[in-house]
């Protein structure tokens, strides 16, 4: 017998045929170039610039508010982020959680502001005992103390 068995299909070797590629995906509608924003953020950057400096300059209580502030905003945004993913984060713990541990770390102990935030995990995980699931416990003590430490702890 000559190589293949009958039950196999022998290789077509045959190159007279063309590969013929699948056509391109149409469009839909016809992409519109989005505009570029770099106006928008020079304009930003003009305005907040002389007072972000005017409060490094000044430091002290000043510093801190700014940065209570930003901490906020910060931990706001995330916790919608999360939110928007499904978590259930403990916003209003979170959030006392990390302006807590700026002013700890404004008061400069880092002592106490390691503590706290030990505190503050043993605190979130105490307060999710009453959940049914203990995956929805997880998600929601995780999502709360990485918006703490992500934000609060990096920002202070």
């Amino acid at each position: 017998m000559s190589g293949a068995a009958p039950d196999e299909p022998t290789p077509q070797s045959d190159s007279s045929e063309p590969l013929h590629p699948q056509p391109p995906t149409p469009r839909t509608k016809a992409v519109k170039k989005e505009r570029s924003n770099l106006t928008q953020r020079l304009i930003t950057a003009a305005i907040l610039i002389p007072p972000v400096l005017y409060v490094i300059y000044q430091g002290g209580m000043w510093m801190l508010g700014t940065v209570l502030v930003i901490t906020m905003i910060a931990i706001a945004e995330f916790y919608d982020l999360i939110e928007a993913k499904g978590a259930e984060p403990l916003r209003s713990f979170g959030m006392t959680a990390a302006a807590a541990l700026q002013v700890v770390a404004y008061l400069g102990s880092e002592y106490l502001a390691t503590l706290l935030l030990s505190a503050e995990l043993l605190g979130v995980m105490v307060a999710q005992l009453g959940k049914a699931k203990i995956t929805e416990s997880l998600a929601s003590i995780s999502g709360t103390f990485f918006g703490v430490f992500y934000v609060g702890w990096l920002l202070s």
